[in-house]
């Protein structure tokens, strides 16, 4: 095993005294986390400065929200949560408030604090109570942690933390100037601060809530170990109020944490999914001497002392190992094995209960699973969307004001969490899109956030998967964006006549509804849309949901990456809408050429016969065009156009065996349109004479205007000085 590594107590004891953070260093500043601030004074991030400045701006935000009742305060017992209750009491006192703490100064769990604060609260004593609890929760031992408990008892909400932490780090940037402090001496003596006994009245009231009664009466020996931590002074006293059957293993209190096995990194860390098997026989044999050393013995050897204590013990030994399929994978020595091949007295059998979220048949050997009966396992089945929408809609209840969250959301927050049966992830993806929506200064939790909130904690859209797709996908998922907005889902045709829009704006050909529905299907696959069948009075449709990222979010970036991507090509990229007015009648034809520049003739003669004729130009034989009364058709206004392009645009090999444009060109083209005259800003609409002074007919009130989009700088380049010029045929 490793060699531990040493926390040195009174060297953290005096940085917390003597060491001062720097505000404006961002790792020294006050940041509360879930509710409260978290460090280490070797680090300038948990020093008496904090304390006071913290306990400052709690007592200024009581007096603003006119609590007046007492705040109890506890503590845990790491290192530095004395000194910081020490730090807290002075200010406390100096600034007036009803300060209670336990007496002798003893150790109090979170969940006592809080019981403590409620049932003041019940009481309706005429004042509000509220309250601090001094620990840094599982943190390593050298870390220390300071929690506001607002009036409901629980952690305080991000709008309480973040103006508690805002305000505390005014008052360290001003040097402290703003604290009150009495000596600790004069603190506790002072006449608003008292004590009080929270063991009895924590332990009374677990009558109103267990049924003691039957645990007393099933004989049941209960061994508990508290593990260094902040119960351990209750143990007792409920053994003795209920008659119940409890001892103590381990009445240990050791700030270093050495009960603790190391982690795999060496760490200290109060957290069992971090252990390893050896750990785990450390901690048995400990059980039994408290000085077995931590390193040293092999696992078969602490295997063999573990056995040794068993015979001469009259008690049994109960494992439970929880998430085991996280200590298997990681392990080399099988524990389940060294556990179930005890030879130990039938008087003191070896009992284990293994936990995992997933099968561990595969990760055990034949020889430790023929120990266990199949029929042994328990299976909890997964929780359904139904169970997890029930679980989420009584959590919000419980902590958000009525009617801050929308019924979208809930049913969006079950969906997500449906697919892993996890009840907590629900739980926390409800906290974030609370705390996001909160943070955003909205009146109520939506879809949006539920979103963002997913997107935080686990994204299956990332932006290099976004970038991977081609520009038509692409254009398929900013329709969805665009279409869906704050809505948890949208009919697939809905997006479809979107992605249309979408298509027009960018100049992009809109695929057959087939190939539209084929990209559908395959952004389904990749996670970065969600498709599901409806069944209503009108039959079968498909829905369209986004998974985690929000709407506008995913619209801006697609919008940023289709036109990163066009501009990239060298290409000219407008949106096909005028800035004068509304664009009316607009029609698509075919291309005449490349590099088609945009004229406009001069308005036709009233009472024109051919005046209504939509079909685009031709171009005769001579490669020039058809004059007035050629075919009955009006003088055309095209100029310049080549003989090689003849006949339906450019081709790889003309006629004549000249070469043209090649096929990787031929995608740039103009689009021709017909809009209302005058719509189009007037540097586009380029006044240009027909040949023979006649310009293009008047059709109805509508001009063609053709509009060149893109033209490929290599086609000018192909085609040599003496037609580079583009107008070079016209005759004026």
């Amino acid at each position: 095993m490793e060699k531990r590594p040493e926390i040195n107590i009174p060297r953290l004891m005096t940085a917390y005294y003597t060491e001062h953070p720097d505000a404006g260093e961002k790792d020294q500043r006050v940041a509360f986390g879930t509710s409260g601030h978290r460090g280490t004074s070797l680090k300038r991030s948990f020093n008496e400065d904090h304390i006071a400045a913290i306990s400052q701006a709690i007592c200024e935000y009581r007096a603003g929200k006119g609590i007046a009742g007492p705040l109890f305060m506890g503590m845990d017992t790491h290192a530095l949560s004395e000194a910081a209750l020490r730090t807290a009491a002075e200010v406390f006192a100096a600034n007036g408030v009803e300060l209670r703490m336990q007496e002798g100064f003893t150790y109090t769990p979170t969940p006592v604090v809080s019981h403590a604060i409620l049932t003041w609260n019940a009481a309706k004593h005429g004042t509000t109570a509220d309250g601090v609890v001094i620990t840094p929760s599982h943190n390593p031992p050298s870390d220390g942690g300071f929690k506001y408990n607002p009036p409901s008892g629980g952690p305080a909400g991000t709008d309480v933390t973040k103006w508690i932490e805002n305000r505390a780090n005014e008052i360290l940037a001003n040097g402290l100037k703003e604290v009150k402090r009495v000596p600790f001496e004069r603190a506790v003596k002072a006449p608003n601060v008292g004590f009080v006994d929270y063991v009895q009245g924590y332990v009374a009231g677990l009558g109103e809530i267990i049924k003691m009664e039957a645990i007393a009466a099933s004989g049941l020996k209960i061994g508990a170990d508290p593990l260094g931590g902040s119960g351990i002074y209750f143990w007792e006293p409920i053994a003795e109020k209920y008659g119940l059957n409890i001892e103590v293993v381990n009445k240990a209190v050791d700030p270093t944490f050495s009960f603790m096995p190391l982690d795999h990194d060496g760490k200290v860390r109060m957290d069992c999914r971090n252990t390893s098997e050896a750990g785990v026989l450390l901690s048995i044999v400990r059980l039994y001497d408290r000085g077995y050393p931590d390193r040293g013995f092999s696992a078969d050897e602490m295997a063999r002392a573990m056995v040794s204590h068993l015979s001469s013990s009259p008690r049994g030994l109960l494992v439970i190992l929880d998430e085991v399929d996280v200590l298997l994978k990681r392990g080399t020595v099988d524990v389940v094995y060294q556990l179930t091949r005890t030879d130990v007295p039938r008087t003191s059998p070896v009992s284990i209960i293994l936990i995992s979220q997933y099968a561990i048949d595969g990760l055990l050997d034949e020889a430790s699973m023929s120990t266990f009966r199949r029929a042994n396992t328990i299976k909890f089945n997964r929780y359904s969307q139904s169970e997890l929408r029930e679980i989420v809609a009584a959590r919000a209840e419980e902590a958000l004001h009525p009617g801050r969250i929308t019924e979208d959301a809930l049913d969006l927050i079950a969906e997500h969490a449906a697919d892993y049966g996890d009840a907590r992830l629900a739980i926390e993806l409800l906290d974030r899109a609370a705390n996001i929506a909160e943070e955003d200064s909205q009146g109520e939790v939506t879809v949006e956030h539920v979103r963002a909130a997913k997107a935080m904690i686990y994204s299956s859209v990332s932006e290099s998967k976004l970038m991977s797709l081609n520009i038509n996908k692409m254009a398929v998922v900013l329709a969805t964006a665009r279409a869906i907005k704050d809505s948890p889902a949208v009919p697939a045709a809905h997006v479809e006549k979107t992605y249309a829009v979408v298509c027009e704006e960018y100049g992009l050909k809109a695929r057959k509804h087939t190939q539209f529905w084929s990209y559908l299907q395959d952004l389904d696959r990749m996670g970065i849309v969600k498709l599901s069948q409806v069944t209503d009075l009108s039959g079968r449709s498909v829905n369209v949901a986004l998974p985690d990222i929000p709407s506008k979010v995913l619209a801006a970036k697609m919008e940023s990456i289709i036109e990163g991507m066009l501009e990239e090509e060298g290409d000219e990229v407008r949106p096909l809408r005028p800035r004068g007015g509304d664009l009316r009648q607009v029609q698509r034809h075919p291309p005449l050429r490349p590099s088609l520049h945009a004229v406009r003739g001069q308005e036709g003669e009233a009472g024109d016969p051919q005046a209504d004729r939509r079909e685009p130009w031709r171009q005769d034989r001579g490669g020039g065009v058809r004059g007035e009364g050629q075919h009955g058709r009006p003088q055309d206004g095209v100029v310049g156009v080549r003989p090689q392009e003849r006949g339906g645009g450019p081709r790889h090999y003309n006629r004549r065996g000249d070469r043209g444009l090649p096929p990787s060109q031929r995608g740039h083209r103009q689009e021709v349109l017909r809009v209302q005259r005058d719509t189009l800003p007037p540097e586009v609409l380029l006044g240009a004479g027909g040949h023979h002074g006649r310009g293009c007919p008047r059709f109805r009130g509508l001009v063609p205007v053709h509009l060149l989009r893109r033209v490929p700088q290599e086609a000018h380049e192909r085609r040599g000085p003496q037609d580079r010029g583009g107008l070079a045929g016209h005759r004026p």
